[in-house]
């Protein structure tokens, strides 16, 4: 699965970020263990694109920036096309009970 992120909000351009699995983040800490994978993010602010994490496994980023610890967290939800919006789900809603 491969996953590009866009958060320059949270960590600003050059800054290596690295995909820890969720259970290893540790309060306003490093996380515990060996990241996954790590990524800079680039000039136009993505950051990725991530290759190797695993589908279903939540991950965060992480990432100390001016001495401040900055979590992400991401999931297979995130990485999802969006869901319908309203108007769409009326559409389909009225199609499928036969209303025009």
């Amino acid at each position: 699965m491969a996953v590009t992120v866009y958060r320059s909000d949270r960590y600003p351009v050059g800054t290596s970020v690295g995909a820890y699995p969720r259970p290893n983040r540790v309060r306003e800490a490093h996380p515990s263990g060996t990241a996954a994978e790590t990524n800079v993010v680039a000039a136009d602010g993505s950051l990725g694109p991530y290759t190797t994490l695993t589908r279903d496994r939540p991950y965060v980023l992480y990432a100390e920036v001016e001495g401040a610890h900055r979590y992400v967290e991401i999931e297979d939800s995130s990485f999802a096309a969006p869901l319908p919006g309203l108007i769409e789900r009326i559409k389909a809603r009225r199609e499928a009970l036969g209303i025009s």
